[in-house]
């Protein structure tokens, strides 16, 4: 339990990017007479499509003990899906610890659709573990992680004195529409910036995801901020997850949506100080 991992890729001679986040299948209950053996789902959260200057790859990896078979559904933003549902990703299966790398380009083949508009969310399920991780390839040749995200708050929403962008996803990953998504935006000191409780997302349909810029959020809060703030979401539901992506010198986008939270322990003689959990978006 001691033991952390941190994997952080040298690119272009230039700067560092991390992929130690990730997003892991999680196991679904199902009905002792239900004939679905493929119920471990995750989702990659950020599928650029074909024509877009940033390229996306997508490895599924098996980390589980076994052979697995993957299976997907695609969804646009407005949530419409794109192409069949449960459609299959490959053939034979992946060995324990492979992976399938699947370009946008593969994909439509796949599932037997053009280039979509905006960034789509696929949907991934298998009989066992396996995680998902995004490889965003800039026009600058830059890499960056983008399947990590969080839920019910982001903490690095650049202000007005930066030259760069945060640009925040909300995506609702349920078959439920999330009406009036509120929260409240602080800036380093703590204090609220603009209006606290304000309409961020009056309506996010099943299935579909919505950009909300630096700008959009200074004008649903009615004020502007420098520095770097944290936007915190009011009774965010389980569905929606929060995309934390920064516009880095003009050329890529930086996810910071992962974090580190801290733990409470019993204290006892012999630790005396609580260790730290990572927290891998959620």
């Amino acid at each position: 339990a001691a033991l952390k991992l941190l994997n952080l890729n040298y690119i272009n001679d230039e700067t560092f990017f991390n992929f130690s986040c990730y997003e892991s299948a999680t196991a679904e209950s199902s009905s002792p007479e239900s004939s679905n053996l493929n119920n471990f789902s995750a989702q990659a959260f950020l599928q650029t499509t074909s024509s877009s200057n940033n390229v996306s790859f997508t490895h599924l990896i098996n980390s589980s003990d076994n052979p697995l078979e993957f299976i997907g559904t695609l969804y646009d933003g407005a949530g419409n899906r794109l192409g069949s549902e449960s459609q299959s990703l490959h053939t034979g299966t992946i060995a324990p610890q492979g992976r399938l790398i699947l370009s946008s380009d593969e994909l439509e083949v796949l599932f037997g659709i053009g280039p979509w508009s905006g960034p789509a969310v696929m949907e991934v399920r298998s009989s066992s573990d396996f995680r998902i991780m995004t490889r965003l390839t800039s026009p600058s040749g830059l890499i960056s992680n983008t399947n990590c995200v969080t839920t019910t708050q982001v903490d690095n929403v650049v202000g007005f004195d930066s030259s760069d962008v945060t640009y925040v996803r909300f995506i609702n990953t349920g078959d439920e529409a999330i009406n009036g998504i509120t929260g409240t935006l602080y800036d380093e000191s703590g204090n609220i910036i603009g209006d606290a409780d304000s309409v961020l997302v009056e309506t996010l349909a099943p299935r579909s995801q919505v950009w909300r810029s630096r700008d959009r959020l200074s004008t649903a809060v009615g004020d502007t901020w420098n520095g770097t703030a944290t936007l915190k979401i009011n009774a965010p539901p389980a569905a929606l997850k929060l995309l934390n992506l920064n516009y880095i010198n003009d050329e890529t986008f930086f996810n910071f949506s992962c974090y580190e939270s801290a733990t409470s322990q019993a204290e006892n003689s012999s630790a005396l100080v609580p260790t730290p959990t990572p927290r891998y978006g959620y």
